[in-house]
């Protein structure tokens, strides 16, 4: 193989090397889409797989008001967390600087 292209000139070998590139090229795009439909249909089967809970957020008849809390979420605070697996909903959201806060809604507790 060496020999083969030591005969070759600079220009021969830029044709060369260009072709094998351009069919590499074409290569990963004619498979693309066939890896793609794989994954798009095994994800499909899975979402109807999965069954969503329906939450009855807003009760009319209650005369109790949900309580929010917002809870810091660095790692220092991370240790001294409780409590947050008696939420009704918890909610991640992003504050300043890229950093986190929990906000936990507990239902009332009288009622």
């Amino acid at each position: 193989m060496k020999k083969y292209f030591r005969r070759l000139n600079k220009k021969q070998r830029t044709f060369f090397f260009s072709t094998i590139g351009v069919f590499l090229i074409f290569g990963i795009f004619l498979t693309f889409p066939v890896f793609y439909k794989l994954n798009y249909k095994s994800f499909k089967e899975e979402e109807k797989q999965v069954e969503v809970p329906k939450l009855k957020i807003i009760d009319l008849n209650s005369k109790s008001r949900p309580i929010a809390v917002m809870i810091n979420n660095i790692g220092v605070a991370r240790d001294y967390h409780s409590g947050l697996q008696d939420a009704y909903l918890v909610y991640e959201m992003i504050v300043e600087g890229g950093l986190t806060r929990l906000m936990a809604i507990f239902k009332d507790a009288t009622t």
